[in-house]
């Protein structure tokens, strides 16, 4: 892979980070309304995750410049972190039609939180302190959503499922996907991509030494696959931006940036 297209992806997608990150700074310490507030967590949490990956890719004005190391597999996880906050982002903040909705799924979230507190908690040591007050959280979440005639509209097996805390949320990736006008199969492509090296599976070390794969050298295949990783993340963080700017109008005039590069 020649040199300057992996340059060009990077200098990209650290083009749209400076975007994002002057909108999330213009937003920073207004008082808004409970949704607003989480599209701020989420956004600011996008951000950082952004920043991590210009930390640790080669060539970026953040990596270190006395040792170059080409690491991959380090590079997907951030990456797939990233995505996901995004996913996070439409589906708790620019999906929901109307309030009771975006309760009923801010409801299941909570849950789903203090219930995997109160597991983790547990494995940590059985009879700490705090495993009571996640119980009565978990108990009084679960009276509200029971409740609701949305969520009492949901198939029963699909009602214990979120009473257990087994899932976050009421739609899959390719119900959000499907929302957001993206393409599946790509995306699909993309994550289970992504996803083997997260999980460490045989795709991400089979070939090892292949072409200098897998070592932290510089060689084609690390820099195919960061640049159009990094691409694949640029086109999420892009969206999450001109959200950001449909929920906060004055954002883009407070951060002095132009429409072109939120366009791209």
């Amino acid at each position: 892979m020649e040199k300057n297209q992996y340059n060009a992806a990077l200098e990209s997608f650290d083009a749209c980070v400076s975007e994002a990150i002057k909108v999330s700074q213009a937003i920073a310490g207004g008082k808004v309304a409970s949704r607003l507030s989480w599209a701020s967590i989420l956004f600011t949490r996008l951000c950082n995750s952004c920043m991590s990956v210009l930390v640790i890719v080669p060539r970026s004005r953040l990596s270190r410049t006395d040792r170059q190391h080409w690491d991959f597999s380090a590079v997907a996880s951030l990456i797939r972190n990233l995505i996901e906050c995004y996913f996070t982002f439409f589906y708790l903040v620019i999906d929901p039609t109307n309030n009771e909705e975006w309760r009923c799924r801010l409801t299941v979230m909570e849950l789903h939180d203090y219930i995997s507190r109160l597991k983790m908690f547990r494995d940590f040591e059985s009879d700490d302190e705090q495993l009571q007050k996640f119980e009565q959280l978990s108990d009084e979440l679960t009276q509200q959503l029971v409740g609701t005639a949305l969520f009492s509209s949901l198939p029963e097996k699909q009602q214990k499922k979120y009473l257990k805390g087994e899932s976050a949320f009421l739609l899959n990736q390719d119900e959000l996907l499907s929302r957001m006008g993206e393409p599946v199969g790509f995306f699909r492509g993309m994550y289970r991509f992504l996803s083997t090296h997260v999980h460490t599976l045989p795709m991400a070390f089979s070939r090892t030494g292949e072409q200098g794969r897998g070592l932290g050298l510089e060689n084609d295949v690390e820099k195919r696959h960061i640049s159009s990783s990094l691409q694949f993340a640029e086109h999420f963080v892009r969206r999450a931006t001109r959200e950001m700017i449909g929920l906060f109008p004055d954002a883009m005039e407070v951060a002095h940036i132009s429409e072109n590069p939120l366009h791209k």
